[in-house]
């Protein structure tokens, strides 16, 4: 294992939290995607699924096959994010005193999260 010194591991550690914001970035990104789709569906399909624009069978068959394709979409994005965080996270620090990356992480999301777990759509899970 090679050994740093402690120039050296400042860079890095903020060469590894650059990355790790570039990754917090895409997951936001594709999490805004995947909400924008949904407003789609819920437009599509109206809050008391009766359909408000009332679609032809073919244009619902249209519809559910461009759904699947942004949902592989999803999938796809999702497995890439997957590999980087696995490529990403051996290289942040563990030891204490040393892990100053989370701190460019740490942001003050909180109003944000706490609207994500609160912003049902209208869809009863």
């Amino acid at each position: 294992m090679k050994t740093l010194s402690k120039g050296n591991v400042s860079a890095e550690s903020h060469s590894v939290a650059q990355l790790l914001a570039l990754l917090v970035s895409e997951e936001k990104v594709l999490a805004n995607f995947m909400q924008i789709e949904t407003d789609k569906v819920l437009a599509f399909v109206g809050r008391n699924r009766d359909f408000p624009s009332h679609p032809t069978a073919k244009e619902i068959i249209q519809f559910n096959q461009s759904l699947i394709q942004v949902l592989e979409s999803v999938y796809m994005t999702e497995w890439q994010l997957c590999k980087k965080w696995t490529a990403i996270l051996p290289l942040i620090p563990y030891e204490s005193g040393t892990s100053s990356c989370t701190s460019i992480i740490v942001a003050d999301d909180s109003e944000e999260i706490a609207h994500f777990y609160q912003d049902d759509r209208g869809f009863d899970y």
